[in-house]
């Protein structure tokens, strides 16, 4: 047996065969019954099962021609095996900051939106269009349509520390969007209809004043009052009121803060009356605002004590919200008949130091794309079955 050992992936030869060990992010829990995990499990077994057929097409013939770069090994009888990356938690400390700075990170990487630009930018992602390396340039266009929403172009292709230009991750489970969620119970005892696409900020205020009895411990609408990330709360109004918070410049490469605006006061000034409004409740109790703080706000929501919250539309909603219960609706239009909120996708890189870098690109293409053709056909057989068809 021979074991060419690296911190994150690594080649070995056991029996006669090429074993490609991947070190990952995370993986799926194959014992975990909700249909999206039982989908991800599946496409990653085909995967696994399609490895050796998916190396031969696009890198045998490759790397048996030079094996001074890629190792003396058997090419022609090879398998993927994948491991869940691992490391320490310190309270307070991101993980995978840690495992990059310890030279641990895995192969395949998780990379957010908000994380991208530091990871770029400190040379902690692999480029993915490098032509000679066949991955993102192998791609045909209607592949490239599937995994990438035309948004989020200007997060994975950007500068790198040289200033060339780059396709850095890759999105992968699909688009995320933010929505506004509701009680109907909530609803329904005010007297209320329910929110439709054409909702607007007068209904949304209107509701929380009908439904909010701080005395029973009711309130409209979850924010993060007093919390760090309480304008990630304010966003949607902002972009909702026709602002934005800032505008990149591709000519001199920076970014300008723009949430100086008319715009922005107008946004302000309405999620000002959501927390701070005065009003008397029945007892006649002076209170400010409808809101209750995002930090208390988790038991109130699974309790039926919050009329209206926010959440990423992604598959694990739907195995955590029960339809008869509680409602979907985009967010509210804005004063202008504007709707704008956010969208997101989560993203995997190839860590710089990977040395088992052509594989994990082919994971991350192929398990994720080609193979979503195959096997999430039964994926949506998972969604089917319980009924989540339907809703």
């Amino acid at each position: 047996m021979f074991m060419m050992n690296a911190h994150a992936g690594w080649i070995e030869d056991r029996d006669g065969r090429t074993i490609v060990h991947l070190k990952i992010f995370a993986l799926p829990d194959p014992t975990d019954p909700t249909p999206a995990i039982r989908a991800d499990v599946m496409a990653l077994n085909e995967f696994k099962h399609r490895f050796p057929q998916i190396f031969a097409e696009r890198l045998r013939d490759k790397y048996k021609a030079d094996p001074g770069k890629y190792g003396k090994h058997n090419w022609d009888n090879i398998e993927v095996e994948l491991e869940r990356a691992s490391g320490i938690t310190v309270t307070g400390v991101e993980g995978d900051l840690m495992s990059i700075a310890g030279k641990m990170a895995p192969d395949v990487m998780y990379v957010q939106f908000r994380k991208s630009e530091n990871y770029i930018r400190n040379g902690f992602l692999y480029p993915l269009d490098k032509p000679e390396d066949g991955y993102f340039s192998s791609m045909t266009e209607e592949e490239k349509k599937l995994r990438i929403h035309p948004k989020a172009w200007s997060v994975i292709q950007r500068k790198g520390p040289d200033g060339t230009k780059h396709v850095w991750t890759m999105p992968f489970g699909g688009l995320i969007g933010m929505t506004a969620l509701y009680r109907k119970d909530l609803f329904d005892r005010a007297g209320l209809p329910y929110p439709t696409n054409e909702w607007t900020w007068d209904d949304l205020l209107n509701a929380c004043r009908r439904i909010s009895d701080p005395g029973s411990g009711v309130y409209g609408i979850q924010l993060a009052i007093g919390e760090q990330w309480e304008a990630w709360f304010w966003y949607t109004y902002l972009w909702s009121a026709g602002g934005d918070v800032m505008t990149y410049d591709e000519e001199t490469d920076k970014w300008r803060c723009t949430f100086d605006s008319r715009e922005a006061a107008v946004a302000l000034d309405f999620y000002t009356r959501l927390t701070s409004e005065p009003w008397t409740d029945r007892k006649g109790i002076q209170r400010r605002g409808y809101a209750t703080a995002q930090n208390t706000a988790g038991g109130r929501w699974d309790n039926g004590e919050v009329a209206v919250t926010v959440g990423y539309l992604t598959e694990n909603m739907f195995n955590m919200i029960n339809p008869d219960v509680t409602g979907v609706v985009p967010v509210p239009l804005g004063p202008t008949g504007l709707r704008g909120s956010e969208i997101n996708s989560t993203m995997m890189g190839c860590s710089t130091g990977s040395r088992t870098r052509p594989y994990a690109t082919r994971r991350g293409n192929t398990c994720v794309s080609t193979t979503l053709k195959t096997p999430c056909g039964s994926g949506s057989g998972y969604w089917s079955k319980p009924g989540l068809g339907d809703f």
